[in-house]
């Protein structure tokens, strides 16, 4: 026997696929096989494939199967196993990781054989142009599979309980008994440890699940239909206070009410609302249409994680109603099927507001982002009138008929309006591209379509250091995972909201849009005016826990007096938790809620929601822990009484700036010459560092996006008034 080697595989044509064809035996025999290739695509004749003087048919693909697994760890050294690959006489050896060989010797048959698509067998990893291409496939391997089989690894830690208990909440008749008899619990906690396994923080599941005709779970010798183990998840969401009750009247858990964290950031509570929701479907399983952008759908996933970065995007292209991803050396989309977003027949798509368009160029010093070949993306920036009257976010298909444009009845305004602009929809996948390529490109797609930048305030893009400051990254998420396995929250919610889900909740731009944009190297050139600096800060809410110090920022004197409007509306940001404007009854809960502190001492949010308080205590501090948690609270300079919150890095001096396009204000640190602006000095020694700039008397400038703010008084369009804006105090702001 020899090692199986991957180059020496026929390329894989547009359409084929590799099948593993699994061959049938006990489950402690060595694991056989072939890997056959096939045909996915529908063909109106037989296709064809030369092998050497030969020309020979591909045959469309067998019954098969999908697996959805994780790679896992590798085997320790010296305990390696494989599965034998059998070529016609010769017998070749593959090696595979642990939880594909216990999955594999779990799914086979022990007297027919079976064919399984498995990415590690059927894509030669070793070659970036096959797998980019292939990637692309999987839309289609999925949804035309007989099932997707999902292999969550071998039985440990109760899976077989939980598995079993699955069926018992299913029986409605007896649900409601289960969430609320203490001697559950231990049976929750099974399902939860169940639910908390690696393969459901996985990027990819998402569109492996939501694609799949019909899915069946494997856990060891335990099965599980994944429409029945869906049920039961959406069951528990809805009862998820009950549990926390449950719990904290367990002994046996300690008495603990958030023993088992944040269940609405557990990725199985996620993974079941995304399958439901991303699609519609066909009685026979056929995607008939998709729901939501690319955007919403990156702004939503966060719980998701993906082991190669690029995947952050790659793996949800599939799942966007206005996204077509291609491949570097293959110019033409895969086909979808049914799309309603593409009006074009051209596959592009019109954007709701392209009646408004004009086209500008880029600047001849600041050419887009380019790659060897053809351009990665199309770049379509646009400058658009000012449009502050808008009800809608611009995004919004409503933005069509509710945009008023700031435009003239004049021949030329007319001639203005008429014209249209096409948005390009297509995604180049490439795994051998820079992770900030395919960052700034998924922004620039973006910018193309929304015209906002509030995807700067979200955490979405992959863990790497060298990011520019304005791709935010998927460390600062609103919740974590830890040691324990549990979510709990380590930031505040973004205050711009998510696109697709919710509505625009504030309006500090006056409803303008984001024009003239620029990219150049790491640099992004963004439109906007100073609205003020900050003057003082207090502590961090760490841990959602308020300072004793923030009642003295925010002015209010004796905790027997009611809370000022500024102090108590801004712990929440003056929005509930639908984002309405907050019932007035909230200015005396939150004298409640203050007056149950220590003397003096800090408010601890969590513990007040989780131990015996009033419901309205409890709803009030659940909206201040979404806008507070690790954020910092500031008064500013020069706006009389203004009270504010910033990220946790925010200092004094830096600058709170109004961005066209963007919903909230934001905060940004200005360096000249290097040096942030609070420590600069016009003869500081740092500026001989550039001593190659042409003219010593203009310091270069650029701004570090430090992010997102509340600044009470200023949320909707107010700044526009306050600073009497008009164009000459407009600057462009250079982030870094």
């Amino acid at each position: 026997m020899q090692a199986y080697n991957f180059r020496e595989l026929s390329p894989l044509d547009d359409g084929d696929v590799r099948l593993l064809k699994l061959h049938c035996g006990p489950r402690d025999a060595e694991l056989e096989g072939n890997l056959v290739q096939r045909c996915l695509l529908p063909q109106k004749k037989v296709k064809t494939k030369r092998l050497g003087s030969q020309i020979v048919a591909i045959p469309s693909p067998e019954s098969y199967d999908a697996l959805s697994y994780t790679w896992g760890d590798d085997w320790p050294k010296g305990q390696e196993k494989h599965i034998k690959i059998l070529v016609q006489s010769e017998v070749y050896i593959i090696r595979i990781r642990k939880n594909l060989f216990h999955a594999l010797q779990q799914l086979r048959d022990e007297s027919k054989s079976i064919y399984l698509w498995v990415d590690a067998l059927c894509i030669n990893q070793e070659n970036g142009d096959e797998k980019s291409q292939q990637i692309q496939r999987m839309y289609l391997i999925y949804n035309k599979a007989d099932q997707v089989r999902v292999w969550l690894g071998e039985e440990d830690n109760k899976s077989s309980e939980a598995i079993k208990f699955v069926t018992k909440c299913l029986n409605l008749d007896d649900f409601d008994r289960l969430v609320q008899a203490t001697p559950t619990s231990g049976s929750w906690d099974a399902l939860s440890t169940l639910m908390r396994r690696p393969w459901f923080n996985r990027r990819w599941i998402i569109q492996e699940i939501s694609l799949a005709r019909d899915a069946t779970l494997h856990c060891g010798k335990e099965t599980l239909p994944w429409r029945d183990f869906a049920d039961c998840v959406s069951l528990l969401y809805h009862k998820r206070q009950d549990l926390k009750r449950l719990f904290r009247e367990s002994p046996t858990f300690s008495n603990h009410p958030d023993y088992l964290g944040e269940l609405t950031e557990l990725g199985a509570i996620r993974l079941v609302y995304a399958s439901d929701n991303l699609f519609r479907k066909s009685e026979h399983g056929e995607i008939t249409d998709r729901l939501l952008s690319l955007e919403a759908l990156m702004s939503s996933l966060t719980a998701f994680d993906a082991s190669d970065p690029h995947d952050i995007v790659y793996a949800i292209l599939w799942l966007a109603k206005d996204a077509k991803p291609y491949t570097t050396r293959e110019r033409s989309p895969i086909s979808f099927g049914p799309r309603q977003s593409y009006e074009s027949p051209t596959d592009e798509i019109r954007s709701p507001i392209t009646p408004l368009l004009k086209r500008v160029t880029w600047e001849e010093n600041a050419t887009p982002l380019t790659m060897d070949g053809p351009s990665r993306i199309d770049y379509n920036f646009f400058q658009l009138p000012d449009m502050r009257k808008t009800q809608s976010p611009p995004s919004s298909p409503k933005s069509r008929d509710e945009v008023q444009p700031a435009v003239k009845d004049t021949e030329k305004g007319k001639e203005r309006l008429a014209k249209t602009q096409v948005v390009s929809s297509r995604i180049i996948v490439d795994y051998n591209a820079d992770i900030f390529e395919v960052c700034s490109e998924f922004l620039k797609f973006v910018f193309d379509r929304s015209h906002s930048l509030d995807i700067l305030c979200r955490p979405w893009a992959p863990n790497e250091p060298k990011l520019p400051s304005w791709i935010p990254q998927l460390a600062n998420k609103p919740f974590g995972i830890s040691q324990h396995g549990v979510h709990r929250r380590v930031n505040a919610d973004p205050l711009v909201g998510t696109p697709g889900y919710s509505v625009v909740t504030y309006k500090a731009s006056n409803a303008t849009l984001a024009r003239e944009l620029r990219m150049r190297d790491k640099k992004l050139f963004v439109k906007g005016f100073v609205l003020d600096r900050i003057k003082e800060k207090s502590a961090t809410a760490t841990g959602g826990i308020i300072p004793c110090e923030w009642t003295d920022i925010g002015g209010w004197k004796t905790l027997d007096d009611y809370p000022p409007e500024r102090f108590w509306r801004t712990l929440v940001g003056n929005r509930d938790l639908h984002s309405q404007r907050p019932p007035s009854h909230w200015k005396r809960v939150c004298r409640e809620a203050f007056q149950r502190r220590p003397h003096r001492g800090d408010l601890n949010t969590t513990e007040a929601v989780m131990y015996d308080c009033p419901s309205a205590v409890r709803e009030y501090l659940e909206r201040v822990q979404c806008v507070v948690w690790s954020r910092r609270l500031i008064l500013l300079g020069e706006q009389e009484d203004s009270l504010g919150l910033a990220p946790r890095t925010a200092k004094k001096g830096d600058e709170i700036c109004i961005l066209f396009g963007c919903s909230v204000p934001v905060v940004l640190r200005k360096y000249i010459d290097g040096v942030p602006a609070r420590k600069y000095r016009k003869n500081d020694s740092n500026r001989g560092k550039n001593e190659s700039r042409v003219d010593r008397n203009e310091p270069e400038v650029y701004y570090e996006f430090i992010g997102e703010c509340y600044v009470h008084g200023m949320m909707d369009g107010e700044a526009f008034e306050v600073r009497k804006v008009d164009k000459s105090r407009h600057q462009e702001f250079e982030l870094r």
